[in-house]
């Protein structure tokens, strides 16, 4: 199994570019998306806060341990159930706000998706290949239809992003300035990397 990164900052179009590989190559491509291993605000976990504001773009917010682990069952050849609130599983989540089981099957390429994939080193070292799509801020708040909160973004997203997220496109392999690119024209240049990596 070959493990790939898809890191950049909100609106960069990480996981419109994910679910494409994986629609293009669904015997070949799975995907996971840091946002379901998120700690649930549920009065049992110390969630980080910021301004008064849960931090949610934290690497304290992500479960580590688990992603890593359920990356370990997937190489080992078997399934993992999740608990999910991605649009494409769960469309309807913002209305009934439960998180929904999801079955991933292991396949030969898996996608770690999310705007801190490339954070965490042990993460990092498990990549064959790490993309990083890069966006600049005008453009990321108005390609951005969820969350939008005008007060987190300025008090939390965007001092989160300069701090744990721009400093992670060192790490990536292949870094994309997608601010003016079509998300065609994203698709067909990780398309054409990726699989030379694949084959």
């Amino acid at each position: 199994m070959k493990i790939i990164s898809i890191a950049g900052g909100s609106g960069s179009g990480k996981s419109t570019l994910s679910y494409r590989l994986v629609d293009t190559y669904p015997k070949k491509v799975e995907m996971l998306t840091l946002d379901d291993y998120q700690l649930e605000d549920d009065g049992r976990n110390k969630l980080p806060t910021l301004k008064g504001m849960i931090n949610w773009d934290h690497p304290d917010v992500i479960r580590w341990e688990k992603l890593l682990k359920d990356i370990e069952i997937l190489r080992s050849g078997k399934p993992v159930t999740i608990r999910t609130w991605s649009d494409r599983s769960n469309p309807d989540y913002f209305e009934h706000k439960n998180m929904i089981p999801r079955t991933i099957h292991p396949k030969e390429v898996l996608i770690i998706e999310g705007y801190l994939s490339l954070w965490h080193k042990d993460l990092r070292d498990l990549y064959s290949r790490k993309y990083y799509l890069d966006i600049d801020q005008k453009t990321s708040q108005e390609r951005r239809d969820k969350f939008v909160d005008p007060v987190y973004d300025k008090e939390v997203l965007t001092p989160m992003h300069i701090k744990y997220v721009e400093p992670t496109k060192k790490f990536a392999d292949v870094v994309l300035n997608v601010s003016k690119m079509s998300s065609d024209e994203v698709f067909d240049k990780v398309d054409q990397d990726l699989m030379k990596e694949v084959k």
